[in-house]
């Protein structure tokens, strides 16, 4: 979803789709009734302001969408309309040279011309899109063009906040003018289906008001009965013309209403309570439904009667009404922030430990009177800058600019004020002391009782530190609205994240103003960057880390910069095997480092069998091919990716098959399982090292595994290492074992299974202890702050991943270590977790990190590997199918580790899994009769 409230909407027709711009500076496609986001594209953007979308319009035919606002103003002095491919992503031109910030765009149902509205008096241009040039131009206006329209025959509507609507005929030429009267905020305008009719929205009224065409003279004025309603912006027809649809600004505590008049707009008034938030925008969409967007930002489609199809929620906090629930500990450690309107569902952020837990820390609101600071205008809302006065004296924003929150440190020598569009420290004197700009609004303050740190909430649903002295930015943490993804991150790149919270954020790099930006996401990096050790001390280190900064990430990410990729088309048929086949062109493109494996993901699975994968030759650094993959559904998510060993090229696409898929049973592929366990180490004399059940758990899982996967697998290949196999687990051993898995295909099923002792490094590097392990490495691995690559005897835990992330199928991860007694140290589990979802595995592991994995002597195994022994086995078939899913394993494992774990002592059993592999079969067991 936008993280920044959503403006216009357009639809695609002929692929049911419809795009739609933000002030997150984002355009979205997206897929109807589903909701389903098809592609992202970027702008240009930089600072506050540049790259800001106010105008959105799309060809008849859906492939080429246009978008312009304050683009390029800061670069090129004049603005720039951007239009992009909407199969591909790509900028395809960019038409320069307008006088002025476009306001609004529309596009001609002959797809012949574009109209583009300006700011100030630049008026309106019509281009022809043949050549794009101007061939009709109306400078005669006296302030913005708020909104185009053109009707189904040609004709086009402009409304301004002049006051006035102007109509213009299918030769562009002025036909009627007309100044509205009741106000000069005009909303949008929308000509009826049949075009005898027009629309208008009034922002700061509750009114609307539908005029002849071509003469502009009053039809009907449509007012709304509650007095809360403050005005009308956004107004649509439904399809067919049958009514009209109106919301607007509203200030009651319940729902939002959206109006619908009957009767072709002449109906009484029928109230829709569909929303609780401000509506933005509306589009009509196919079978008389509507979809509206809303600033919080969320999408809701409706059908013909009203009822709600789908709704897309908000995946940041809200934040409006935080200003005073922003609380922060006396050192700027712990945080607490609401992630709901009036301050409600606080979230709570621990920078030591990486943890959202509930903090006991003693927490500080923001001081925001003192004696020594006279404040006017300082009620969010409620004046522009300019009447925002401290201790007399105007405050140094720019015209427009509010005042959103403050703050007063607590010796009561500076005052941090939050505005739209920056933060700013003053002194008493009221002089600004530095001044940072965001491309979000700040919505709450607070300054650190140590008067070290300015903590800030910002719309796009992230928290910032700045340091109080110089205002440079120190850290930075966003916490998902799904109450379990975040990510932190400090600005020279470094982050740390929840499981896959790091899918969720990423660094923008403009590319000129010709091109695309490129985007990429955190998990890309994933292997340079995830440093969760860094991110604990990102408040101690702050000197350090803001000396590097942008600058440092900036060269680091040029240097190891992913392959740019592309995919051109997507074709769906049904082959002869009836199974949905799915033709990918794609196009790739290194900058950097040469490509080294092509991989494609089908709805989370891998498809790509290990031999297809590497790239040779020129291939390495560009390519052009067209992949081909299967699959039993009609709607498929295409994932393609491309490693370059320190990074990861990836592009997404949805493919989608119109017709009806054959019904039959999906293809039993195999199941493949490595299963090693270690009871005794035999470079290492202390016998307290030694494990009592490790080379048993991994017999009898594997054993367990090949009994009751009968009827789910077309077969099962088992390979074992432990105490009692003639092959050792010996670290040469493991590795020569590795390759089983990459034997696996597209319908395969892969299961690793782990038993020994395991242990972290300060970073998160996992190892495990191999048969012929020695004692030193583990203690210089639990000692050491990060020792990748750097321990002779053990195996990393980055080899078993990178075997893994080049099979196919679906691939599960189990591990039943722990860390020695005797050995200081930790084994980070939520690396492990966080290091399979990045890679799309599943992971079972037996315990958080700061528990011990613990022997159940009467079950002759490893606590957790007895439970899970268990949960293949009938009673964990919850809903009684037959079949024992991943999820209803660990559902059925969990109470049984809970059951009978030592009473003193804690073991949490963690599950991470890829929505594609919860429901992921294990076992096949007897039906229980009801």
């Amino acid at each position: 979803m936008h993280t920044a409230a959503i403006g216009q909407m357009r639809a695609d027709e002929p692929r049911n789709r419809v795009v739609t711009i933000s002030s997150d500076r984002t355009v979205r496609i997206w897929q109807l009734p589903s909701l389903r986001l098809i592609r992202v594209l970027r702008l240009p953007q930089e600072g506050s302001i540049e790259g800001l979308p106010a105008g959105l319009a799309i060809s008849p035919d859906g492939r080429t969408i246009a978008v312009g606002g304050w683009t390029g103003v800061t670069w090129a002095k004049t603005a720039s309309i951007y239009l992009y491919d909407s199969a591909t992503g790509r900028m395809i031109r960019r038409i320069d040279g307008l006088a002025d910030v476009i306001s609004a765009l529309d596009w001609s149902p002959d797809g012949r011309f574009l109209a583009v509205g300006m700011g100030g008096r630049s008026g309106v241009k019509v281009l022809d899109t043949g050549s794009w040039q101007p061939i009709a131009h109306d400078d005669q206006y006296q302030d913005s063009v708020s909104f185009l329209h053109f009707s189904a025959q040609g004709w086009l509507a402009a409304s301004a906040a002049d006051g006035a609507v102007r109509l213009y005929d299918t030769r562009h030429a002025l036909v009627s003018r007309q100044s509205v009267g009741i106000s000069t905020l005009l909303g949008g305008v929308r000509f009826s289906p049949d075009g005898k009719l027009l629309a208008l929205g009034i922002i700061d009224k509750p009114i609307a008001v539908v005029l002849k065409v071509p003469t502009l003279e009053l039809a009907t004025l449509r007012q709304v009965p509650d007095a809360q309603q403050k005005g009308l912006c956004c107004i649509a027809w439904a399809r067919d013309g049958s009514a009209l649809f109106v919301n607007g600004e509203y200030e009651g505590s319940g729902p939002t209403p959206l109006y619908r008049f009957g009767n072709r707009g002449l109906g009484a008034p029928q109230t829709l309570p569909v929303g609780n938030q401000r509506f933005t925008n509306m589009l009509p969409v196919a079978d008389g439904g509507m979809l509206f967007a809303t600033s919080t930002p969320s999408l809701t489609l409706i059908d013909a009667r009203s009822k709600v199809v789908s709704t897309l929620g908000t995946v940041v906090g809200d934040f409006r009404d935080g200003q005073q629930k922003l609380l922060v500990s006396a050192d700027a450690r712990g945080i607490s922030m609401p992630m709901a309107r009036f301050g409600e569902q606080p979230r709570s952020f621990l920078v030591s430990d990486l943890e959202l837990p509930p903090l006991k820390a003693s927490l500080l609101s923001p001081r925001t009177a003192d004696t020594r600071f006279a404040l006017e205008g300082f009620t969010p809302g409620a004046a522009s800058g300019k009447a925002a006065r401290v201790n007399g004296k105007a405050l140094q924003i720019h015209h427009g600019d509010q005042v959103n929150a403050h703050a007063i440190s607590h010796d009561g020598s500076n005052l941090f004020v939050g505005t739209t569009w920056h933060l700013l420290k003053l002194n008493r004197d009221a002089n600004v002391i530095w001044r940072q700009n965001f491309s979000s609004e700040v919505r709450a303050v607070n300054a650190s009782a140590n008067g070290k740190w300015v903590v800030i909430t910002l719309a796009d649903g992230t928290a910032r530190w700045l340091r109080q002295s110089d205002g440079q930015e120190v850290l930075a943490f966003f916490p998902h609205n799904n109450d379990r993804d975040w990510l932190a991150w400090r600005p020279d790149g470094y982050y740390a994240s929840s499981e896959e919270g790091d899918q969720f954020v990423g660094w923008h790099v403009n590319r000129g103003l010709d091109q695309e930006p490129d985007f990429y996401r955190a998990v890309q990096f994933e292997r340079t960057f995830y440093r969760p050790d860094l991110l604990r001390s990102a408040l101690d280190d702050a000197q350090k880390t803001t000396a590097k900064g942008a600058s440092a990430l900036e060269q680091e990410l040029q240097r190891i910069a992913p392959a740019r990729l592309t995919i051109e088309d997507t074709q769906t048929r049904i082959n002869a095997k009836g199974r949905v086949e799915i033709s990918v062109k794609i196009t790739a493109q290194s900058r950097t480092l040469p490509m080294q494996q092509l991989s494609v993901y089908v709805n989370g699975i891998s498809v790509t069998p290990t031999n297809q994968r590497a790239l040779a030759g020129d291939a390495r650094m560009r390519f052009e091919r067209t992949l081909t993959v299967e699959s039993d559904r009609a709607q498929n998510a295409i994932r393609v990716e491309v490693d370059h060993g320190q990074s990861l090229g990836l592009v997404e696409a949805f493919a989608d098959f119109a017709g009806e898929v054959p019904k039959q049973p999906a293809p039993r592929g195999r199941l493949i399982v490595l299963a090693i366990g270690i009871n005794k180490f035999v470079n290492i004399a202390e016998r307290e090292m030694d494990l009592e059940f490790a080379a048993e758990d991994a017999r009898d899982f594997s054993e367990a595994l090949q009994r009751s996967a009968q009827g789910l697998f077309s077969s099962v290949k088992a390979v074992l290492l432990n105490d009692f196999t003639d092959v050792k687990p010996d670290q040469v051993e493991i590795r020569k074992a590795l390759p089983v898995l990459q034997d696996a295909g597209p319908d395969d099923t892969v299961i690793l299974f782990l038993a020994s002792h395991g242990y972290s490094d300060g970073a998160g590097n996992y190892y495990f202890m191999t048969r012929d392990g020695r004692l030193e490495d583990a203690r210089r691995v639990a000692n050491s702050p990060n020792i990748a690559n750097n321990v002779a005897s053990l195996m990393e835990g980055s080899e078993f991943f990178e075997a893994l992330r080049k099979t196919a199928g679906r691939r599960i991860v189990v591990v039943d270590t722990c860390r020695a007694r005797g050995i200081q140290g930790t084994l980070d589990t939520h690396s492990l977790r966080k290091r399979s979802a990045a890679s799309s595995f599943a992971f079972l592991v037996a315990a958080k990190g700061n528990e011990e994995s613990q022997e159940y002597k009467k079950g002759g195994h490893g606590l957790f590997t007895y439970a899970l022994l268990e949960s293949l086995k009938p009673p964990a078939d919850a809903n009684r199918d037959g079949v024992v899913s991943l999820s209803e394993a660990f559902a059925h494992l969990e109470p049984i580790v809970q059951q009978f774990r030592l009473p003193q002592k804690m073991q949490t059993p963690q599950l991470i899994a890829p929505d594609a592999l919860v429901g992921q079969p294990l076992a096949s067991v007897a039906r229980t009769p009801k």
